[in-house]
């Protein structure tokens, strides 16, 4: 196995499998729990699989569950784990075709290098009811939908991701120095 002293250009020309197993190699914690909203935040762009995992485990998380009102669904209200497990916050609602699309859509990049399909991002706009179409008619009608579009088992794509996502954090603190405060009864040198 290749060293890991540059894991910029190491992580960068793995794949995934690969990468899970240098983590594992080098002795780094990989996170339990991501909330997808830092996911997203943190720059990692969801690739279109994902994106369909995470909404496809939500709809199934919300199908066990009491029909509720509550919070609207977004992706800080979401909670994905290291073993391909999703968990949503207590206080959100069942959420309506709406607001899957929503989610969806907010998962998506709109920009940058992962292609989105033209056909899944029509059915995110039939979600939306941004255009003239039958609306679907309920959540599982999505659902079904969105079943085209899934790689494989939602929880091996989601383990997948959170791995990304723990490669992505080491390569960052491995290139980002650390800042340390200096001590605050250190005398400033003076040149």
């Amino acid at each position: 196995m290749a060293s890991v002293r540059t894991p910029g250009r190491e992580f960068a020309s793995m794949s995934h499998s690969d990468c899970g197993a240098t983590l594992a190699t080098t002795g780094t914690h990989m996170p339990n729990t991501y909330r997808v909203g830092d996911v997203l935040r943190r720059g990692v762009e969801l690739r279109p699989a994902e994106a369909v995992a995470i909404v496809q485990r939500a709809i199934a998380f919300f199908a066990r569950e009491p029909e509720k009102a509550g919070d609207p669904l977004t992706p800080d209200g979401i909670r994905i784990t290291a073993e391909g497990d999703l968990t949503c916050l207590d206080d959100l609602g069942t959420p309506s075709v709406l607001e899957v699309g929503r989610l969806l859509d907010a998962l998506l990049p709109r920009e940058g290098r992962i292609r989105v399909p033209g056909a899944l991002r029509y059915a995110i706009a039939r979600a939306l009811g941004e255009v003239e179409s039958t609306p679907f008619e309920s959540v599982a009608a999505l659902s079904n939908v969105l079943q085209k579009y899934e790689a494989r088992d939602a929880a091996v794509v989601i383990r997948e991701l959170c791995v990304r996502v723990a490669a992505r954090e080491l390569v960052c603190s491995e290139l980002v120095p650390s800042v340390t405060e200096p001590d605050a009864g250190a005398i400033p040198a003076v040149s």
